[in-house]
């Protein structure tokens, strides 16, 4: 159980170096307006405002609706190993509860992303970066029934 532990801790660093790249360095022109112009362009804190712009634009015509999936898409899928990979890794999150204490974490990243002017600070985002954290725990509780299924099975 140790040895695989430990890959899954190595599974986790490398994911976290991915995000690192994804979240503040991939594609990301660095914007030449002040922080305080900044902020105030690109800063959601409206929850759902996002996905009623979404909705906007697709009606206008204005948007693909392969976009709005993508950008949802990604959001989600960016943090669901976290929720799969953080209660493999150490046992403290197993508990759904304390999974629930890595949500500052998602404002962290929305801030820095905002401060170092590569991204925005969206509200939305952060809702989305929970359902792929809660969908990531969901399989790891589903792995972790089936694996516990085969244990017992094996032994009878």
């Amino acid at each position: 159980m140790k040895k695989t532990r430990f890959i899954f801790k190595i599974m986790l660093g490398i994911y976290v170096l991915f995000m690192i790249f994804a979240l503040f360095l991939y594609n990301r022109p660095v914007s030449t307006l002040s922080l305080v112009q900044y902020i105030q362009r690109f800063s959601n804190i409206v929850p759902f405002a996002t996905f009623g712009e979404y909705i906007y634009f697709l009606t206008q015509g204005r948007l693909e609706i392969q976009y709005v999936l993508l950008q949802i898409a990604q959001n989600i899928l960016l943090f669901l190993p976290l929720g799969t990979l953080m209660p493999l890794c150490f046992d403290k999150f197993k508990s759904f509860k304390t999974t629930l204490t890595l949500i500052p974490c998602f404002f962290v990243i929305e801030i820095c992303q905002l401060v170092f002017k590569v991204g925005s600070f969206d509200i939305d985002d952060i809702i989305l970066y929970f359902c792929g954290m809660v969908l990531g725990y969901a399989f790891y509780k589903l792995i972790s029934k089936y694996t516990l299924h085969r244990q017992i099975k094996a032994t009878v």
